[in-house]
């Protein structure tokens, strides 16, 4: 017993006085000394009975073949769970018992192992002993380490069960081949959705409770993971620790860097289903065939509208509940979307950093220097569904389209006009009604709708925020903008119901019209 009790109290001492014959390695134990030395001396003389593998001690090979033999010897007292070594059996019943015998020397937490104590002290002191064979990074865990290892030599050990892909865990493997079997174990305490795995669960049940433990360490925000909580601090600190391998552009995310990197080879591996059409990222591609089949999972809280993605239905919900947390850094202005503000923050810089391929213009945002492009590459992607015309922007294709319908199901209540939108039908029956709820921030007047209010506000400030994307000029509407960029673009979508001839304006097409019907304009 005094050498058991010696043993012990080395484990709060944390005296290792065996040091290793080969390395620098300490150990509470001789045996303990004994063990890892074979680790140099490269000795396996226990050879396993079922394969080829080798240890270096009897009690480890008979361990190894209990996974060849299904043998659990060692059964918990509290639950029907069964161990191959006796030591898993004791660690797993202190979760029955909630005993944590392990105290950091530093904080008031405890833990269940020496091990796991010995990790978090680590995250106190910063120590990162274990250093990756390929790169600079270091590592607490051996574990942690080698799988980091595999990511260099692309090892992936772990097959699934029902198709050809590999996976570097084993936990991998199992959460992929649930995707085979449609089983999802993990149930939601609150309500009926099942996960795959308990992590996603237990993220799951933060949203019904609203637990949110990682705040951010600048402002009063909180997350319901560590990982998103460091994004954000990032916007604080505005660390982009990954930087692109064929350019000066660096990255919050290593995603993000991957994605961007793709420009640079022009490499768009995932193809849509349904169209021609090839993305950088599988999660673009989703996204966009869901624009096919109309898949809307994201539903909003507040009205029965629906979203492709989780972020356009935030953006919605803001709109409901006046939420602007982007602040303009040069006026009092505020934004829904931190990329819309740091948009409208260029309008103040001048910034138009995205240079066009073919000639010396450059665009404030890469999706207005892409419009530009197709000017020059004569590419029109968004097709009618009716004719052979094509367009460069769907909203120019949406348009259009209305022309070929003829269908117009909301009625007017008064008159008998009929409408496309209920929206237009309900817009039209307030010039019956006289209402005009919407009332100018500067003068008495009143309008029909917000839209319309908003126009006419703007002839008090003198802004125009409509800019053209191929000239500087800018404008007070964007039907203004949108009818001037197409004389730069060439596109005449209105044709004359009477001859061959087309026009870049609806108004201009009425006006000709009336030559054929020889109605005298007001």
């Amino acid at each position: 017993m005094p050498m058991v009790e010696k043993r012990h109290e080395l484990t709060h001492t944390k005296e290792k006085p065996h040091r290793c014959d080969y390395c620098s390695k300490s150990f509470s134990t001789w045996r303990e000394k004994k063990c890892h030395e074979i680790t140099h001396t490269e000795e396996n003389k226990f050879k396993c009975s079922y394969c080829n593998k080798s240890f270096n001690r009897s009690d480890t090979k008979r361990h190894h073949e209990m996974t060849h033999t299904g043998e659990r010897p060692y059964q918990c007292s509290y639950c029907q769970k069964s161990f191959r070594q006796l030591s898993n059996k004791k660690v797993h019943e202190l979760l029955h018992t909630g005993e944590k015998p392990h105290q950091c020397s530093y904080c008031q937490k405890s833990f269940i192992t020496a091990r796991e104590r010995t990790w978090h002290e680590m995250i106190h002191t910063g120590e990162k002993p274990l250093k990756c064979s390929y790169c600079d990074k270091s590592f607490r865990q051996s574990g942690a380490k080698k799988l980091h290892e595999m990511i260099h030599t692309g090892e992936k050990p772990h097959k699934c069960s029902y198709c050809s892909k590999s996976f570097i865990t084993s936990k991998g493997k199992k959460c992929h081949e649930m995707t085979h079997t449609g089983e999802k174990p993990h149930k939601c305490n609150y309500c009926n959705k099942s996960f795959t795995n308990s992590t996603r669960k237990k993220y799951h049940e933060m949203t019904h409770t609203g637990e949110k433990p990682h705040t951010c360490t600048y402002c009063s925000k909180a997350f319901i993971k560590l990982s998103i909580k460091k994004l954000h601090e990032m916007t604080h600190t505005g660390e982009k620790p990954h930087k692109c391998n064929y350019c000066q552009k660096s990255f919050a995310t290593l995603s993000s860097k991957k994605c961007h990197e793709m420009a640079h080879k022009e490499d768009t591996p995932h193809k849509c289903s349904y169209c021609s059409r090839s993305f950088t990222t599988s999660t673009e591609k989703k996204h966009h065939e869901m624009r096919h089949t109309g898949e809307k999972p994201h539903k909003c809280s507040y009205c029965s509208k629906s979203f492709i993605t989780f972020l356009e239905k935030k953006s919605h919900e803001m709109t409901h509940t006046g939420e602007k947390n982007h602040k303009c850094s040069y006026c009092s202005k505020s934004f829904i979307a931190l990329s819309n503000k740091k948009r409208h923050e260029m309008t103040h810089t001048g910034e138009k950093p995205h240079k066009c391929s073919y000639c010396s213009k450059s665009f404030a945002s890469t999706t207005e220097k892409k419009v530009h492009e197709m000017t020059h590459t004569g590419e029109k992607p968004h097709k009618c569904s009716y004719c052979s015309k094509s367009f460069i922007l769907s909203s120019r294709k949406d348009t259009h389209e209305m022309t070929h319908r003829v269908e117009k199901p909301h009625i007017c209540t008064y008159c008998n006009k009929l409408f496309n939108r209920l929206g237009s039908k309900t817009a039209h029956e307030k010039t019956h009604t006289g209402e005009r709820p919407h009332k100018c921030s500067y003068c008495q007047k009143s309008f029909i709708t917000s839209t319309h209010k908003k126009t006419h506000e703007l002839t008090h400030t003198g802004e125009k925020p409509h800019k053209c994307n191929y000239c500087q000029k800018s404008f007070a509407q964007s039907g203004t903008e949108k009818s001037h960029e197409m004389t730069h673009i060439g596109e005449k979508p209105h044709k004359c119901s009477y001859c061959q001839k087309s026009f870049a304006l609806l108004g201009s097409k009425k006006r000709h019209e009336m030559i054929h019907t020889r109605e005298k304009p007001m």
